[in-house]
């Protein structure tokens, strides 16, 4: 693994002979979780749920349902910023960090993560592995087929980065990383 970088093994390309891989590596850089920022999903819109997020901090919409909260203070750690976030609100559907890249831009959680698998997976392979990690198929990937990305079923209980974690050590997984939109600034 190179450092803050997940890397794997691509599987074998159609140019590739059978029984021989492709050899090529492919290389996501694995964003690391702010203790500034929390993305919060909100149940419902409303003008209170919004002032509860503010009471922690500076909030700023990310689109409809999703807002970033910029903490006042820095958590020493991103999960006990999670977790007071989500005690203080009950209107929040899903909480998690936001993330950064190696150039500091800033990585807002959509909820989903993405796993690509080291071999395409059937249908069946698919429902089997959601199940397992209780988690909702969200859509496979059409250019990637190897490619799918999952939502948690109790995404109030799930800390994002734990759940990345968990999935990309499974055997068949080469790689996963939160599903992410960026938020880019003029410079």
């Amino acid at each position: 693994m190179l450092e803050g970088r997940l890397v794997y093994d691509c599987p074998r390309t159609a140019s590739a002979r059978i029984g021989e891989e492709s050899g090529a590596r492919v290389a996501i850089e694995k964003p690391v979780a702010a203790a500034d920022a929390l993305v919060v999903a909100l149940k419902a819109e409303g003008r209170a749920a919004e002032r509860q997020l503010a009471a922690l901090g500076r909030i700023d919409s990310v689109d409809a349902r999703r807002w970033t909260l910029r903490l006042e203070t820095p958590a020493r750690n991103p999960r006990q910023a999670w977790r007071a976030v989500l005690a203080q609100n009950p209107e929040a559907e899903w909480v998690a960090p936001a993330f950064r890249d190696a150039s500091g831009n800033e990585l807002l959680p959509t909820g989903a993560v993405a796993v690509r698998f080291r071999k395409k997976p059937s249908d069946r392979a698919l429902e089997a592995f959601a199940r397992d990690e209780a988690l909702e198929l969200d859509r496979r990937n059409e250019f990637v087929p190897e490619q799918a990305t999952f939502r948690p079923r109790e995404p109030r209980e799930v800390y994002l980065p734990d759940l990345v974690a968990k999935l990309a050590r499974r055997p068949e997984v080469a790689a996963a990383w939160p599903a992410t939109s960026s938020r880019y600034r003029k410079a």
